[in-house]
């Protein structure tokens, strides 16, 4: 489990998120949807509810557990450091961070949702290993106005 603490570290470091509002305003307020966390093939895929704000900072993710004890835990804790919305497309390949763990590998993909990207799927893997692979989902994403 220590690996994918270095793993969340990594997202924090390597999602090159611009967070800012833009000059455009909008009338969409939030985006909200379902967050999937699968950690490997293997294992039961997690689900949070997910909300992001824009705020004049830029976004503001929060997440809820749909299920279980209602704690978001260190995993849930960590991934509100992911871009989950974003003005502009994110990063056009992988990005790669040495890690205690290894070779952190982020793969970020986005999706127009009006105005704004929101995230496709995120894939994480530490030295390539896909049977080990964090992947990120928003599910059913919609705008909110």
């Amino acid at each position: 489990m220590k690996p994918y603490f270095f793993l969340l570290g990594a997202v924090a470091l390597v999602t090159a998120c611009d967070r800012r509002a833009g000059p455009g305003q909008t009338s969409a307020r939030a985006v909200t949807g379902v967050l999937e966390v699968r950690l490997g093939a293997i294992a039961a895929p997690q689900r949070f509810d997910l909300r992001v704000d824009r705020t004049t900072a830029g976004f503001l993710p929060a997440l809820r557990p749909l299920s279980g004890s209602g704690s978001l835990g260190p995993l849930g804790a960590g991934l509100v450091a992911v871009p989950f919305v974003r003005e502009s497309d994110g990063p056009p390949g992988p990005i790669a961070v040495e890690t205690p763990a290894g070779t952190v590998t982020a793969q970020f993909t986005y999706r127009t949702l009006g105005p704004w990207k929101v995230l496709d799927q995120a894939v994480l893997s530490v030295d390539g290993h896909p049977e080990s692979d964090l992947r990120v989902a928003v599910l059913d994403p919609r705008l909110e106005r």
